[in-house]
């Protein structure tokens, strides 16, 4: 996904590496071009994640 390693994501969720921002970047989009929609913080909930509706 995204080009990006297991291990480096691995790398990534246990903190022995960071990020560049173009990796993030090319996360994100390939989670969103698999129907992933990033949902900001609102007044009565946080940020969060959901699956876009396919209709």
């Amino acid at each position: 996904m995204a080009g990006v390693a297991k291990q480096t994501f691995a790398d990534f969720e246990r903190g022995a590496r960071t990020p560049y921002a173009r990796t993030l970047d090319d996360v994100v989009n390939a989670l969103e071009k698999a129907g992933i929609q990033f949902l900001p913080a609102g007044d009565d909930h946080g940020e969060g994640v959901r699956f876009r509706d396919p209709g």
